[in-house]
């Protein structure tokens, strides 16, 4: 007579499901990978705009805190000045994942193949490429794939969504497409070589613009009327668009120097 143990042992085998169930591993389904979602500009402008808001307001926590405190020397004042642009933007960036505008507008900065973090010198690296650059840095928003900003691009991150699963379908980009089957496209360093120089050519054409149209004196006494402060008005949004445009044009591959081109045309 077959000992009892013997056949739990065979009934296990036969119907797993009577005893512990074998789980078997390739016939489990794999969960989706959630791909992250890109915010509109008009988000990111908004994050830019209130933390600009609070900058002030920090300063002058900081120099309240510095006269408290008996602080008059020069190393002490540079301090001061710095610990607000340090505490708003890198520090926040990489300890947090984003600034006080990021986070009321529901975004968050990752690594730009994560969703982690980026660490704290890559944050500063991005807060000073948008301190140089300014508005003109989101323009690239508006071409590259990932919907990255100059300085996302030299710190390698990106900025998603924290929820998009709450927010309207209009909120909620994907990732760009580039036209790679029809295109070669210049590398990367001679679109921004290229992007650098049309940016110098319309910064000399705008000089040379307010030369001309403004008056002797604005120019050398800086006594300038009310129609000299109009034509520099006109230039300068002249010059901030035609710039924005450059850089547009250059990272599609469009500027005469890094031009795309298309799979299977002979030159």
């Amino acid at each position: 007579m077959m000992p009892a143990s013997r056949v739990l042992v065979r009934l296990f085998r036969a119907h797993p499901a009577v005893g512990y169930p074998s789980v078997d591993v390739n016939e489990q389904e794999e969960k989706p990978v959630e791909k992250p979602t890109y915010p509109r500009l008009i988000k990111r402008v908004r994050a830019a705009l209130i933390d600009s808001f609070l900058l002030p307001v920090l300063y002058i926590l900081s120099l309240l805190l510095g006269n408290a405190l008996g602080i008059d020397r020069t190393t002490g004042m540079i301090v001061l000045i710095l610990f607000p642009l340090m505490l708003l933007d890198p520090a926040l960036v990489a300890f947090t994942g984003g600034t006080i505008g990021h986070h009321v507008q529901g975004i968050r900065v990752v690594h730009v193949q994560t969703q982690d973090r980026i660490h704290f010198l890559a944050a500063l690296l991005r807060f000073i490429t948008k301190f140089l650059f300014g508005w003109l840095s989101f323009v690239l928003v508006l071409t590259t794939a990932k919907h990255q900003t100059l300085h996302d691009l030299v710190s390698r991150s990106r900025v998603v969504h924290k929820n998009p699963l709450h927010l309207p379908a209009h909120e909620v980009l994907a990732e760009r497409q580039l036209d790679v089957a029809s295109y070669t496209y210049p590398p990367l360093w001679r679109r921004l070589v290229v992007i650098v120089v049309y940016a110098i050519l319309a910064t000399i054409g705008y000089t040379l613009l307010l030369s001309v149209f403004s008056s002797a004196d604005c120019m050398v006494y800086d006594q300038c009327g009310t129609f000299d402060l109009v034509v520099q008005l006109c230039f300068s949004v002249l010059w901030l668009l035609s710039t924005g445009w450059v850089f547009v044009l250059g990272w599609t591959g469009c500027l005469p120097g890094a031009r795309k081109r298309a799979i299977g045309k002979t030159t």
